[in-house]
């Protein structure tokens, strides 16, 4: 192996001159000869010198290279990878070589639809890991920094979609959302490296523990409020394609089933079995890609039989929107709080109090209301009945039995209290028989 400097000669001033780069002469594992332009420093061409001999030795000897020369090969600008590359002196080398992050995240992507994912969901995460790079400027799987990836996505704002593309809300993103992205970026480098396509994982220590629930909690609704809001619901008027009584079962069924939006939007009329009392939902269609076969009261089987009556078999079951689904809830929870605060408008205290109270707010204290706070209602009401935790982790489909009690179950003000008035009463009383004090 030979690190020098060209000579050329100068036709027009009929001089010598040194190239201003450094060359390497060496012969590969193949006993092919390379001739490659390295730095203008002699010290970094000897040490490149040196690497590409080790790289050699190993192609050689069947090795593959040690974890210092993996981060080395990671680090090595692109033209010399693409050159290693053609010469075979990264075989068995597990590294990204000079593809862009654009690319391998198309690779992912296609990996995740294979795994069984579904379009949207690739397509999602596929979008957040493409955002938190682009937005870093990470072009090459070498430029990857974990602490100005985490800097980026605590920095990145709302977008909105308009007909010009989408623009900055100058809104910060949620924790929640936060966090997507965060985890999104960590599963991509995680593929990565068990494909084989990377060395290191630079994301490896970043940690997704954000306690999203605490900062943007959901609340569950109380009887009171399910019952005004599914009176209300049963007569309203249409919204896009869904009668009212079409909504109210389906905020029904997601009460006492637990099922999600997505859920929900994959059943058809066979779906529901009124042999068994159950509804099941295809393992394509689960957040879990398991099937699911959840237990139906019989009254509410027999409300939506009755209502898909003449529904052909594989016909949707529910026309729920593709997305948006919980614009269409809200609309109904401020419709059935202005109806049941209007319902005492000539008695001005009750008035005043139901104007003051949360009852069927949108956001309170204790947390929002959206579509999926009706999964935690489900949750909350399992709970309130006496149902066995493990029973409830089962019916919720959790794999932690902590997120059911820590997330999913809410306690009502007024169960605490009921709890506390069944304790015994330790207030003295005279002893039967004994004498009265004189």
């Amino acid at each position: 192996m030979r690190v020098y400097k060209e000579t050329k000669f100068d036709k027009k001033t009929g001089k010598q001159t040194k190239s201003k780069n450094h060359y390497i002469d060496f012969y590969d594992q193949y006993r092919r000869r390379h001739n490659l332009a390295a730095f203008s420093e002699r010290r970094e061409s000897l040490a490149l010198a040196d690497k590409i001999e080790s790289l050699v030795s190993c192609q050689v000897s069947g090795q593959q290279p040690g974890p210092e020369m993996q981060q080395w090969i990671d680090k090595l600008p692109n033209r010399f990878k693409t050159k290693f590359s053609k010469w075979g002196l990264l075989e068995g080398c597990r590294v990204a070589a000079t593809k862009t992050l654009l690319s391998h995240l198309g690779d992912w992507r296609a990996f995740l639809i294979h795994q069984g994912r579904t379009v949207k969901q690739a397509d999602q995460q596929y979008t957040r890991v493409k955002r938190a790079f682009t937005e870093a400027k990470f072009e090459y799987w070498h430029q990857i920094h974990a602490s100005k990836l985490l800097n980026t996505i605590n920095a990145m704002r709302k977008l909105q979609r308009t007909g010009q593309g989408y623009i900055d809300t100058g809104k910060a993103i949620s924790p929640r959302t936060k966090q997507h992205h965060l985890k999104a970026c960590k599963q991509f480098a995680s593929w990565m490296l068990k494909d084989g396509q990377a060395t290191t994982n630079p994301l490896l220590y970043l940690t997704t523990d954000i306690p999203v629930e605490t900062q943007n909690p959901r609340r569950a609704l109380t009887q009171d409020e399910i019952q005004v809001l599914l009176n209300y619901t049963e007569k309203a008027i249409s919204i896009g394609d869904m009668t009212g009584r079409e909504r109210a079962l389906v905020y029904r069924l997601a009460m006492e089933t637990g099922l999600r939006a997505n859920e929900l939007r994959s059943l058809k009329r066979l779906s529901f079995s009124k042999t068994d009392m159950t509804v099941k939902v295809e393992a394509k269609y689960t957040k879990n890609r398991k099937e699911a076969i959840q237990p139906v009261k019989p009254a509410t089987m027999e409300a939506i039989l009755q209502y898909l009556i003449l529904r052909v078999p594989n016909a949707r079951a529910f026309r729920l929107p593709n997305n948006n689904l919980s614009k269409f809830f809200k609309r109904d929870i401020e419709a059935a709080r202005d109806e049941w605060i209007q319902a005492v408008i000539n008695d001005p205290k009750e008035y005043l109090r139901r104007i003051e109270s949360d009852f069927l707010k949108l956001k309170t204290k204790a947390g929002k209301l959206d579509f999926h706070a009706l999964r935690h209602t489900f949750g909350s009401l399992l709970a309130a009945s006496g149902v066995h935790p493990k029973t409830a982790q089962k019916l919720m489909r959790h794999s932690d039995i902590n997120l059911t009690m820590n997330i999913y179950t809410h306690v009502q003000e007024s169960e605490t209290q009921a709890a506390v008035d069944k304790l015994p009463d330790f207030e003295e009383r005279p002893e039967r028989g004994s004498r009265q004090a004189s």
